[in-house]
C-alpha cells in the first residue's frame, strides 16, 4: 500500500515539476515551489531558504549528501545547499539567457556534479570543477523538434562516466556515454511513435 509521507500542500503556492530525492540514510527531500522540505520521521519541516522558482526543477544528493538544486524558471541556474542557505554555482558557466531549456544535472561518486541543457541547436554538459563550469567535448549537436526536444542525464557509478539520453530530429531517442574524451553511441536509436517531452535515463 501507498501511505502519505507528511502533510500534503507544502508549497503553499503553485508549483509543477517538484523535486524529490534520498539522502543516503533514506531521509527523504522534496522540492517545490522554491521551497526545499525534509522528513524527520514524524512530519515534513523546511529545510532551507527560499528559492525563485516554480518549474522545471530537479534535485540531485551525492554520496556524501551535498544537496543540489537545478532551476529553469528564468534562467539556468545551479544552487548548493550550504546549511539554510544555497550557494550558486558560478554564476557565469550556465547559460544566463531563457533560450536555454531543459536543464538537467547529476554528480559523480567523488561529488562532482553535472549539468545538461539544450541551446541553440546544442546539448551543452558541463561539469564543475569547483570554481567554474567547464565543457565536456564540444557538446552534441541538436536540431530537434521544439516539442520534442528533452534531455537528461545520468552517472554510472561504478565508471564515474556521464550518459546523455535525448530525441534527435527524426523522433529517435538516442542514448551516449562520455568516456573522458569523446561521445560514443550506447546502442541503436529507438524510434517513438508518439510525441514525448520529457526524456529519463538511469542506470
Amino acid at each position: 500500500y501507498w501511505h502519505t509521507v507528511g502533510t500534503s500542500g507544502l508549497a503553499y503556492t503553485f508549483a509543477s515539476n517538484p523535486a524529490l530525492a534520498l539522502d543516503q540514510s533514506g531521509v527523504p527531500y522534496l522540492f517545490a515551489g522554491g521551497k526545499l522540505f525534509m522528513y524527520n520521521s514524524a512530519s515534513c519541516v523546511l529545510a532551507s531558504d527560499s528559492i525563485n522558482s516554480s518549474e522545471s526543477n530537479e534535485m540531485e544528493i551525492t554520496y556524501s549528501n551535498d544537496l543540489y538544486i537545478s532551476t529553469s524558471t528564468e534562467q539556468c541556474k545551479v544552487y548548493k545547499q550550504n546549511g539554510y542557505s544555497w550557494q550558486r554555482l558560478d554564476t557565469g558557466g550556465i547559460s544566463e539567457d531563457s533560450s536555454a531549456q531543459y536543464l538537467k544535472i547529476a554528480a559523480d561518486t567523488n561529488g562532482t556534479p553535472y549539468a545538461a541543457y539544450i541551446k541553440d541547436n546544442r546539448i551543452n554538459i558541463k561539469r564543475y570543477s569547483g570554481s567554474q563550469w567547464a565543457n565536456l567535448d564540444s557538446g552534441l549537436y541538436y536540431s530537434g523538434y521544439t516539442d520534442w526536444a528533452s534531455c537528461n542525464i545520468v552517472i554510472n557509478k561504478v565508471t564515474n562516466e556521464p550518459y546523455i539520453a535525448f530525441v534527435d530530429t527524426t523522433a529517435r531517442a538516442v542514448v551516449k556515454r562520455y568516456d573522458g574524451t569523446r561521445w560514443q553511441d550506447v546502442g541503436g536509436p529507438l524510434f517513438l511513435t508518439d510525441k514525448i517531452s520529457n526524456i529519463s535515463i538511469t542506470i
